[in-house]
């Protein structure tokens, strides 16, 4: 559809063409290549270089990008500006400049730092570069609500689901591809097929396995599980993420993925919180994980058998959102 001019979306699209444009009109082939290289997000993955449709679709889009999206894609037209001698800047500098002016042009005010606007409300969005993995979307008063579409994942998959979905929205392959695995082990079928499709088409390899396993079958679930289980192990043991790692460790475990329930145990045993360490000891232990067994009969000496007993009779693993009902069909 097209953008209506005037709108937040319109300017800031029209703003991220102007920058290109500055930088000496980079391909999107180009700067999806450099944007491999994007090193400003101290906590973020290693990075694929962006599909040249994914490059395209933020310079053409009719959605208000996030900064997880679009700071690649900046800092790479800046990077090659510096290379080709068009313009003389720090890459990561420039990108945290553009960003602030996008966030304003998002969210009109006549205050942006830190002070109350007139009318008593605060900024849609800082403008200050956000912290890793806490990205939000651009938003503009027009937008403050929620879609329908997005309050779904917000209410089902908490906030890590809102912002994927989020990202997702603006052509971000991985997050499709995120929201593929979830979907599918949640059973939410269409919706899975629709996320890893479109991943799918952004060139995302791994999106193209799942997809091809029938995302609505115990076959599919039963591989989303266990590309839930590495994106938690990533979190995990790449970058420390608690709160990643435990997402999807949960999501996995929910298909029985006995590793999934393991590592969580440790984590949850690191923490302290020995209790729903021994819950998921005992789910881990149920399938042939002779170890969770022996750290379950540890923890059970160090605080008691009575009390662990209590924690560990549980007699199936808990949904990270809500447990469906006995017998419950695939749903759509």
């Amino acid at each position: 559809m097209p953008k209506k001019e005037g709108s937040a979306s319109y300017g800031v699209t029209h703003e991220l063409r102007k920058i290109r444009d500055s930088c000496g009109q980079p391909s999107y082939k180009v700067i999806g290549e450099l944007s491999a290289g994007f090193d400003l997000d101290r906590n973020a993955a290693p990075r694929r270089p962006l599909a040249t449709a994914t490059v395209g679709n933020i310079f053409n889009s009719d959605r208000l990008p996030s900064w997880k999206t679009v700071a690649p894609i900046l800092w790479a037209c800046y990077r090659y500006a510096k290379e080709q001698r068009v313009l003389d800047l720090d890459p990561a500098d420039a990108t945290r400049t553009a960003w602030n002016r996008l966030v304003e042009i998002a969210n009109p005010a006549p205050a942006l730092h830190g002070t109350s606007q007139s009318s008593g409300q605060s900024p849609a969005i800082a403008t200050d570069t956000p912290s890793p993995g806490h990205e939000k979307a651009l938003t503009s008063a027009s937008l403050e609500n929620f879609s329908a579409e997005e309050r779904w994942y917000l209410n089902t998959y908490g906030q890590i689901g809102a912002d994927l979905f989020r990202a997702a929205s603006t052509g971000e392959s991985e997050a499709a591809y995120r929201l593929g695995v979830v979907t599918t082990v949640d059973r939410h079928p269409r919706r899975a097929r629709d996320w890893l499709a479109m991943a799918r088409d952004l060139s995302h390899t791994d999106a193209s396995e799942l997809l091809a396993s029938a995302p609505g079958t115990k076959k599919g679930q039963a591989l989303a599980a266990e590309h839930a289980y590495w994106l938690g192990y990533t979190a995990h043991h790449g970058f420390g993420d608690r709160d990643q790692a435990i997402f999807y460790y949960k999501y996995a475990a929910k298909q029985k993925h006995s590793d999934a329930a393991y590592n969580l145990a440790h984590i949850y045993c690191a923490a302290g919180e020995l209790g729903d360490a021994a819950r998921w000891f005992s789910i881990a232990g149920r399938g042939e994980n002779l170890d969770a067994k022996r750290q379950l009969s540890l923890l059970q000496r160090e605080m008691g058998s009575r009390e662990l007993d209590e924690e560990s009779q549980r007699s199936s693993p808990p949904s990270p959102t809500r447990d469906p009902s006995p017998g419950m069909e695939v749903r759509e």
